[in-house]
């Protein structure tokens, strides 16, 4: 008789679980109604993403030079440290999908376009319909998602925030490479632990002062946040952010924030409030606080 380890059970096991894993596309001009797993059957919008029931490790990918506006994307289901999963970009070349960027980053674009008085708005009927939402949401309220990676993306014109990490219970989220700008609400946030917000540009947040703390009664949205303990904020460009450029918050210790750049923040560079045990080092911070200045990439 063959007797099985059990470090073979699980490795089989292991491997059995990331070949179930699959990559789905989503270009312009795709069929909704196609399996989504190639350049020819990609599908075509964020709202099959949003209502496709996807196995853990599964990966999402849109086309480099698409645009989905009026929408916002929902990531609901988890990877494994094995097999993580992705959302990101992809182009072709030579009939064949090639994962990364050519040309412009994917864009995901939301309703906010400005405000007619100063003020804090009614984000119910905005894309997405809360400040605290974002167009790229990692899980939703309760329900956390681990091993999720955001990458090669761009969010603009969010009436909330641009990508966040939702759940506080949220592990080793991965948010790098991406573009925000123009967010009614904070532009990249992680309320879990364990977590890196990474090589990121974060631009032009809260511009029309609408959730100032000081004159409105709001919370005041930084560019960069981290509301959850030993996250890294790391090599990120933020500028012309209407509150903080990069802040740590709510108990949130042992973070490190380095190698940042923050460009004409409106209340402060970096902020670390009711958290300890946090680094932050080797960070460039440029432009006057009391002066809403539009800031270039230093030299």
């Amino acid at each position: 008789m063959r007797y099985l380890t059990l470090t073979t059970v699980l490795t089989m096991s292991m491997l059995a679980g990331n070949a179930l894993a699959k990559s789905y596309y989503v270009k312009p001009g795709g069929n909704d109604s196609a399996n989504g797993t190639s350049h020819a059957t990609a599908w075509r919008s964020i709202a099959k993403v949003n209502s496709f029931n996807f196995k853990t490790g599964d990966d999402v990918y849109f086309l480099s030079g698409g645009t989905w506006s009026n929408t916002n994307l929902t990531i609901d289901w988890s990877g494994t440290a094995q097999d993580r999963a992705v959302v990101g970009a992809y182009y072709v070349d030579g009939g064949n999908e090639v994962i990364g960027v050519s040309g412009e980053k994917p864009i995901i674009q939301g309703n906010f376009f400005g405000a007619s008085t100063v003020g804090v708005i009614d984000t119910s009927s905005g894309i997405p319909n809360s400040q605290y939402k974002g167009l790229i949401q990692i899980g939703t309220s309760g329900v956390p998602q681990s091993y999720v990676t955001v990458e090669n993306m761009q969010t603009l014109n969010s009436a909330g925030r641009g990508i966040i990490s939702w759940a506080g219970d949220s592990r080793f989220i991965l948010i790098r490479n991406n573009f925000v700008k123009h967010t009614a609400s904070t532009g990249i946030g992680i309320r879990g632990e364990l977590s890196t917000i990474y090589n990121n540009e974060v631009a032009d947040i809260d511009p029309k002062n609408l959730y100032d703390v000081e004159t409105y009664g709001g919370t005041g949205q930084p560019c960069i946040y981290s509301a959850g303990a030993r996250n890294v904020i790391e090599n990120n460009y933020a500028h012309e952010c209407w509150y903080e450029g990069i802040g740590v918050y709510k108990n949130a210790g042992y973070n490190i924030v380095r190698n940042n750049t923050v460009v004409a923040a409106r209340k402060h560079g970096i902020y670390i409030s009711n958290s300890q045990y946090n680094i932050v080092e080797n960070n460039k911070v440029i432009g006057d606080h009391n002066k809403y200045t539009i800031g270039e990439p230093p030299t």
